[in-house]
């Protein structure tokens, strides 16, 4: 599968590359590799701003509505806290 996105993201950046030097032909001066590079350079600061920002972010929503809707391993740890402080009532000291 991802080697079918890789080699379709190629085939397009080919054709959007042979479109745009028709219609704009002062794109025609960067060579295909200069093309490739700057998208190269677009996809990596893409690649970036998703491992800095997006995914962070969703994992931090996915974790707080796993929290609140009903999650047995909360409910398991509620039952933990509930069991460790009827032990802490039961211990000599505080």
């Amino acid at each position: 599968m991802g080697l079918v996105g890789i080699a379709t993201t190629l085939m397009g950046m080919m054709t959007w590359y042979a479109v745009s030097t028709e219609r704009w032909p002062f794109l025609g001066v960067v060579p295909i590799w200069g093309f490739a590079l700057i998208w190269g350079f677009f996809f990596t600061l893409v690649m970036i701003f998703v491992y800095m920002f997006v995914t962070p972010s969703v994992i931090a929503f996915s974790n707080l509505q796993s929290a609140k809707h009903e999650n047995p391993i909360m409910e398991s740890c509620r039952r933990i806290e509930k069991e460790l402080e009827e032990i802490k009532k039961k211990l000599p000291g505080d």
